[in-house]
């Protein structure tokens, strides 16, 4: 009675991994979906191919906040973030994984205190969303989460980053790139006086982020991200 039935799970099952095998050779891109892990046989999944792969599905995700450790002063900050994955169709959830973050993971050392708290609850964001991912979609076999990805996804997104700040400063060149507005440099103003950030805080961010010198020189959609970041790690850090 259940031979039926078997084969028909094991008939899913190959086409299933058939169709995760070309989607990785005809959609992902190596090194910026996903990267090798040195001295082995598999790759590391990357937060933009976890993304393309919920889209494959048709899984939406959410977050929830498992624990938070925040001391300003030291600066301390560490986060447990829980994803799940749902069916964007019937709601019903199909996976959950969880990623945790601290500042004091060696990388994120010589980042600027103001900014770690954004980007450690970003990684810790990232490592639960790729860990559900690898549940929901069966693709461990092909892909693994290593404390590497970590520092190949970042390596890649600073030069994407490198390439895009390029872009816009041959654009501001030609004219075709607005730059920031006075409401935006006003703002960001006071936000650094709110916080008490430095100059020379503020400088080393906007070098690393924009490769510019000074917050005239951003443009407007450069402003705008800044803002964000520095109102997102302000807010959690208090």
């Amino acid at each position: 009675m259940n031979e039926p039935r078997q084969a028909s799970a094991i008939e899913q099952a190959k086409q299933r991994k058939e169709e995760l095998d070309l989607f990785v050779q005809e959609v992902l891109v190596a090194d910026i979906d996903y990267g090798n892990i040195p001295k082995t046989d598999k790759y590391c999944l990357f937060k933009s191919g976890a993304e393309k792969l919920c889209d494959l599905y048709g899984y939406g995700k959410r977050f929830e906040l498992i624990s938070r450790d925040v001391n300003s002063e030291e600066p301390y900050f560490a986060y447990e973030i829980k994803a799940v994955l749902f069916n964007s169709d019937t709601g019903q959830i199909v996976a959950e994984g969880v990623g945790c973050c601290n500042s004091k993971e060696k990388k994120y050392l010589k980042y600027a205190p103001f900014d770690t708290a954004n980007i450690v609850l970003k990684m810790a964001k990232k490592r639960a969303f790729v860990d559900a991912v690898l549940t929901a979609t069966r693709s461990s076999d092909v892909f693994s989460q290593d404390i590497v990805d970590d520092d190949r996804e970042s390596e890649s997104e600073q030069a994407n980053g490198q390439k895009t700040a390029n872009k816009q400063q041959q654009q501001q060149k030609s004219g075709k790139v607005q730059l920031v507005s006075e409401k935006q440099l006003d703002y960001i103003y006071s936000l650094m006086s709110q916080h008490r950030l430095s100059v020379e805080q503020v400088r080393k961010e906007l070098r690393k982020r924009y490769q510019v010198n000074d917050c005239k020189e951003l443009s407007r959609e450069q402003a705008s991200d800044f803002i964000k970041i520095l109102k997102e790690a302000t807010t959690k850090a208090s």
